[in-house]
């Protein structure tokens, strides 16, 4: 649906994100799900819409967001595996890398306020979290998933 509705509009580039359908467990599909909000609430408590060159594009977060809960949606009750588009593959990875990219030079966190008051544990926590959901995606160069189906 994402890809559906998203095709045909000005500046909507696929480009470099298109593959292969890939199937999930669904409770992978959740925690990918979770990953992407976090990243978008991070990006939004960073003001990275603010900046001239934002980091993560908020269109390919939305469209990962959308296509997955989509995808599960269409899968048919009892089914444990739902089909991903491989776009959508895409726009999860490439958001949940700039995610991983900002909180691993510390230019996102948690709380943004300069005053220590635990963020620094939060945000090493979410990091080691992010790095793990990556590896549920597949790997771009080989198409293989890193840690199975889950």
């Amino acid at each position: 649906m994402a890809t559906d509705m998203m095709a045909g509009m000005p500046g909507h580039d696929a480009s470099g994100v298109e593959g292969p359908d890939e199937h999930f467990a669904v409770r992978v599909v959740a925690r990918l799900l979770a990953a992407l909000g976090q990243a978008m609430l991070f990006a939004t408590v960073n003001q990275d819409h603010t900046r001239p060159q934002p980091r993560m594009d908020p269109r390919a977060a939305a469209e990962a967001v959308t296509g997955l809960s989509m995808a599960v949606y269409h899968t048919p009750p009892g089914d444990d595996l739902v089909t991903v588009a491989g776009e959508i593959v895409g726009w999860t990875r490439s958001t949940l890398e700039v995610f991983r990219d900002q909180l691993s030079v510390h230019a996102w966190s948690s709380c943004p306020c300069e005053e220590s008051h635990g963020q620094d544990e939060t945000d090493a926590a979410v990091l080691r979290a992010i790095r793990a959901d990556l590896l549920l995606l597949p790997d771009p160069a080989t198409r293989t998933l890193q840690a199975g189906l889950g």
